[in-house]
């Protein structure tokens, strides 16, 4: 999380994309938008992590295998494996557990809302929490290949 907060500065822009989708999204109903209850979380997304002080781009690919939801997500220094995430009336909750130490790191909790191929919520991190978005990469684009995604800046 160290390198979340050095990088912060430099990535303003991105948190004003995101403050900006998110003014631009509560403008029309005057509230958050419903949940999709026909969301499906398998994909790969573009993210950014924001909090008091910054924001971080990232990735996260989120496979269905037996049992669940699994899969990784990254974000600067970041690195954590899905270990179960949980869809149910367009809601994802996301319980990751930090690389460090082959998985057995501290708990990264995304707790997220569909709205279409974005979502939005929140992510927790031991005492630290800040808000997400994330936009899901179309079929073929970067979802399988395991190579970086880079979001742009304005």
């Amino acid at each position: 999380m160290a390198e979340l907060r050095r990088r912060g500065a430099g990535t303003a822009a991105a948190l004003a994309a995101a403050t900006l989708c998110a003014a631009g999204c509560a403008v029309g109903g005057g509230g958050p938008a419903a949940p999709d209850a026909g969301f499906d979380p398998v994909g790969s997304y573009d993210l950014v992590l924001s909090w008091e002080g910054g924001v971080q781009e990232g990735r996260m690919v989120v496979r269905r295998e037996a049992g669940g939801y699994r899969g990784t997500l990254s974000a600067g220094s970041l690195s954590a494996i899905i270990g179960n995430a949980q869809a149910a009336g367009g809601r994802l909750t996301v319980s990751a557990t930090t690389a460090a130490d082959g998985g057995n790191g501290r708990p990264f909790i995304l707790r997220l809302v569909a709205d279409g191929d974005m979502l939005s919520g929140e992510w927790f991190f031991g005492a630290m929490r800040g808000g997400v978005h994330a936009s899901k990469r179309p079929a073929g684009d970067g979802a399988r290949t395991g190579h970086a995604v880079r979001l742009s800046r304005l």
